[in-house]
């Protein structure tokens, strides 16, 4: 039995990639809006846990997100999150879905699983730089009713391997409305 949260969550991913009917590969991968609009409504709340570099440890700090759709053309979205402790750190996105659902933003739909009882399960990816260094970044999405988790995997360039550099973990309380 797998114990450690991070294990699990990474157990979940692979058994519902390999056994899920509806898996996109990364040649026919399409989001939809509605697999974005499912974030709107009530506020996440919930957890960020990061790999501090300094120190090599996880570090974990309370987190919200709130989700509203700005545009139908293209579809975007407001990605608010925020950082009760540290506020200073709070932020704000938009977040455009392209025509054909290939990509987020800018980052590359590489994978979308229906996930069993509803919500999905999609990758995404992008390059960029981590730690003063090139790296490509993978981003493992698993929204449900009442959870949304948003795993970021980091690969540096030359290696073959990606390590988890942090995850969101947020919950809605189970009688909030749902858009």
């Amino acid at each position: 039995m797998i114990r450690h949260p991070v294990l699990a969550f990474a157990s979940m991913l692979l058994v519902l990639a390999s056994a899920s009917r509806g898996h996109s590969t990364a040649s026919d991968a399409k989001l939809r809006p509605a697999d974005i609009d499912a974030l709107t409504g009530p506020p996440w709340v919930g957890t960020l846990t990061y790999l501090d570099y300094t120190s090599h440890e996880h570090t974990t700090i309370d987190s919200s997100l709130i989700v509203r759709r700005t545009s139908d053309a293209p579809p975007s979205w407001e990605f608010g999150t925020g950082y009760a402790k540290e506020p200073h750190a709070d932020a704000k996105e938009i977040v455009s879905l392209s025509a054909d659902g290939g990509m987020l933003g800018d980052e590359r739909v590489v994978s979308r699983t229906p996930l069993p009882g509803g919500g999905v399960l999609f990758v995404t990816e992008t390059d960029g730089e981590d730690d003063h260094r090139p790296a490509r970044f993978r981003f493992e999405h698993s929204i449900t009713a009442h959870e949304y988790s948003r795993r970021k995997l980091v690969r540096f360039d030359g290696e073959t391997e990606f390590f988890e550099r942090h995850v969101y973990r947020w919950k809605r309380a189970q009688g909030a409305p749902q858009r």
